[in-house]
């Protein structure tokens, strides 16, 4: 579920004193407090609450907070309905999140099929705008973009999160390889 205006702890207090479940997922960050810095856990998505209920208890609780907002998606028959995660799925992530590490990455949920030889680029970071090639390096847990010279030297970007990366694509490639096959016969 959704609690509006960043709600979401406020949402799981009142969910707790009426005896429901409910999960937001959290991370260390830095906060400001009489002027001085803090490592303290925050909420790692504002506005989300995953809630373990029934679908009339809940109705019950959001007469009482307005704020608490159903995530809506479309089922097979283009019907909306209230999002449910199955158990396991939900048990996995709570698991995870948990662990609190600073290495996890929250993501937008889009779905992101990435191919051995990908062409891609860095969005975000100071790799910002590089461009090669998403790989998997043995050796080096997860995958890599790997950046190359052709046949003289490749460097290996392996701490670049997933959601810094776009695919690139090959209509977009074009054209730099025509110049670049342009750059290489007047060097001839």
């Amino acid at each position: 579920m959704r609690a509006t205006y960043r709600r979401e702890l406020k949402a799981k207090k009142l969910l707790e004193v009426h005896g429901i479940d409910s999960f937001v997922p959290m991370r260390y960050g830095i906060t400001v407090r009489a002027g001085r810095k803090e490592k303290r856990l925050v909420p790692a998505i504002h506005n989300l609450i995953f809630v373990h209920s029934s679908l009339q208890r809940i109705r019950e609780i959001k007469l009482k907070a307005p704020y608490l907002q159903y995530i809506m998606r479309e089922d097979e028959q283009k019907q909306k309905k209230a999002l449910i995660v199955p158990d396991r799925q939900m048990d996995d992530f709570i698991r995870l999140a948990q662990t609190y590490s600073e290495s996890l990455v929250y993501m937008e949920p889009k779905l992101q099929v990435w191919e051995k030889g990908q062409r891609v680029r860095i969005t975000d970071g100071p790799f910002r705008g590089q461009e090669g090639e998403f790989v998997k390096l043995a050796g080096i847990k997860g995958k890599s973009v790997v950046v190359s010279v052709s046949g003289v030297v490749a460097v290996a970007i392996t701490t670049v999160p997933a959601d810094c990366i776009e695919k690139i694509r090959t209509d977009e490639t074009a054209p730099k390889q025509a110049k670049k096959q342009m750059r290489i016969q007047k060097i001839r």
